[in-house]
């Protein structure tokens, strides 16, 4: 047997339609697993911000840290976060307020 430019057209349209049928049979079912995969697979921590209410004090996120395995006092975090403009310090409760730009930029997931 000898290799021809006819067998070689067919090897390559078996394979085209082969992955054709694969992907109208299990193509959907292939979309969501990789949507979990990629979901299940992202780098890093999450957002601190992401654990705490839309009103939370300095105890609070404290809490949250020692939660997520971080050591130490969040006072210096949070002086970032009000300078960035993430959140507000409401005096007159003496708790801080998530801003309306962070809300609208990360919105809430249900899990």
């Amino acid at each position: 047997m000898k290799w021809s430019r006819e067998i070689e057209e067919f090897v390559r349209w078996s394979f085209r339609y082969d992955m054709w049928c694969k992907m109208w049979i299990f193509g959907e079912k292939m979309r969501k697993a990789m949507e979990l995969d990629k979901a299940v697979m992202t780098p890093g921590r999450r957002n601190l911000m992401e654990f705490l209410q839309d009103t939370f004090t300095l105890d609070d996120l404290n809490t949250v840290r020692r939660a997520q395995g971080m050591k130490g006092d969040a006072t210096g975090l949070l002086r970032k976060w009000v300078q960035r403009g993430y959140c507000s310090y409401d005096a007159a409760n003496n708790h801080y307020v998530k801003s309306p730009q962070f809300l609208a930029k990360h919105p809430k997931t249900t899990e």
